[in-house]
């Protein structure tokens, strides 16, 4: 036997070992992260919260925290807790899951639109229902349970999470102090114009202050022609308190937009914070 066959038949003979010895290392979590069950008390659906401390949270007990909401949790809130901690470690972050035990895909598409249509055979149009939740049962129990300033809530959403975003802030403005948008899925005239009117109404009404960071892709040609009509949009209307920034991330698609989204959202937003 050659020296080639005996090392194969060794690799082949030691790798249940390996794989024994592997899967017997726990699993790595977020530090400082509880994963806490809540259901829609209106709808019966259970969703699962992500909550990150900060580390001296309990040494700090007379201290109180902004939020920082995130949606897509399972993917945004690992680079956000990872940019966080270097450029905004006093907040507390709040990851939102999709449905439990349903397609996330499903579960995502349907819970983040306003509008009732279909993507690839998924329904949307819940996204009333869902910011019911997140308003009513989300901020509630974590308002009810850490202690956090209620008037410094910030929303973070990415694509179709930035529309989500686009509609609370348009419908309930107040629910947020500070709106991050990157990439927002509006992508064409009737998403930019969707409910103008309760949009403009719902404007109008708010008394609060209301700090925008909208964000997308030098390269996401048609979404960006589309985020511009609707940041113009909102400027046009000279609404009391309301403060806009957009971005446009240089030689980036829809995809590589959204690390670079991060870090300068949160650039935007510790700024805000120290004044």
């Amino acid at each position: 036997m050659n020296l080639k066959k005996t090392l194969i038949l060794a690799f082949l003979f030691f790798l249940p070992f390996i794989t024994v010895a592997a899967s017997e290392y726990k699993a790595y979590t977020i530090p400082h992260t509880q994963v806490i069950p809540i259901k829609n008390t209106k709808s019966g659906e259970q969703y699962e919260l992500y909550i990150q401390l900060p580390t001296e949270y309990s040494k700090r007990s007379a201290t109180k925290y902004p939020v920082f909401y995130i949606t897509d949790a399972h993917e945004n809130l690992k680079l956000l807790s990872g940019a966080s901690g270097f450029l905004m470690e006093d907040v507390i972050l709040v990851g939102i899951s999709y449905q439990k035990n349903v397609d996330r895909l499903a579960s995502r598409f349907r819970d983040y639109t306003p509008a009732y249509y279909t993507i690839n055979g998924y329904k949307t149009g819940n996204a009333d229902n869902f910011f019911n939740f997140i308003r009513n049962d989300v901020i509630k129990y974590v308002e009810d349970n850490y202690r956090t300033i209620p008037e410094q809530r910030t929303y973070f959403g990415f694509s179709i999470g930035g529309l989500f975003g686009t509609h609370i802030l348009l419908t309930q403005p107040d629910t947020f102090q500070n709106y991050i948008l990157g990439s927002p899925a509006i992508y064409n005239k009737k998403h930019s114009t969707y409910y103008q009117t309760a949009y403009n109404s719902a404007l109008k009404r708010n008394k609060s202050n209301i700090n925008v960071f909208v964000s997308y892709g030098e390269l996401e040609t048609n979404l960006g022609k589309y985020n511009d009509d609707f940041v113009a949009q909102l400027k046009s209307g000279n609404y009391a308190g309301l403060s806009i920034e957009k971005k446009i991330i240089k030689s980036a698609d829809h995809i590589k937009s959204f690390p670079e989204t991060v870090i300068r959202s949160l650039y935007w937003l510790s700024e805000l914070t120290n004044e």
